[in-house]
């Protein structure tokens, strides 16, 4: 009697089992690495976003024109600031006008 090669049924579906195991336990991980990457380049863009809105009021004294400037992703000359595709995708960041009180 020959002596087959090869796995067994049994063995291949422990191996199964393991993988699943493993990979149960390491998607949510890998979830919440993505899930703060993308808030740590929402926030980039935010406080790009600030700066771009800094250097508007240092050349025209007010921010009353920022919203209408808008922080978009149109056209470069018409918009206060370019958000990136990677940020808009899963966020929407938008400036607001107020009731133009000083505060």
């Amino acid at each position: 009697m020959q002596k087959q090669k090869g796995f067994t049924l049994i063995e291949l579906m422990i191996v199964v089992a393991i993988i699943g195991i493993l990979a149960s336990i390491a998607y949510p991980g890998y979830q919440e690495s993505v899930a703060k990457t993308r808030r740590a380049n929402a926030q980039g863009e935010m406080l790009a976003l600030s700066s771009a809105l800094e250097r508007r009021y240092s050349e025209v004294n007010h921010y009353s024109d920022a919203a209408a400037a808008g922080a978009d992703t149109g056209a470069p000359d018409a918009s206060l600031y370019i958000i990136e595709p990677e940020v808009v995708q899963f966020y929407t960041i938008t400036i607001s006008e107020t009731d133009g009180g000083v505060a």
